[in-house]
């Protein structure tokens, strides 16, 4: 039903994913597949800047038991993506005040504009 297909969908995201984050395919026999998630020598495989964390993320997603897979909104609320998505009460400010300048300025050529007719 609907659960299994959207257990299939959480695959293809993280299928998709590590193709983005490596820049290759996904194998595609068994053996190779095996390879991926117990052999050590994958491990050594991943770009630096990307975190342990980011590559257990998308291993959950390719868990080969579909009901071990994240669900869609365990996925929203991941550290990972949460980081990511929701800024900081700092940056949230830094973007307060930087608005409030230039609406500042706005007003400021506005009132000048005025001066001048």
């Amino acid at each position: 039903g609907m659960e299994a297909l959207s257990k299939i969908d959480i695959f293809a995201l993280g299928a998709s994913v590590y193709e983005l984050a490596l820049g290759e395919s996904l194998p595609q026999n068994s053996d190779n597949w095996h390879r991926i998630r117990v052999e050590p020598s994958f491990r050594k495989r991943i770009p630096q800047r990307f975190s342990e964390e980011f590559w257990m993320f998308i291993n959950d997603m390719l868990h080969e038991n579909p009901n071990a897979r994240p669900t869609a909104k365990d996925i929203l609320n991941h550290p990972l993506i949460l980081h990511h998505c929701h800024p900081s009460r700092d940056e949230l400010q830094h973007k307060v005040l930087v608005l409030q300048q230039l609406l500042a300025e706005k007003n400021q050529m506005l009132e000048d504009a005025m001066k001048e007719e």
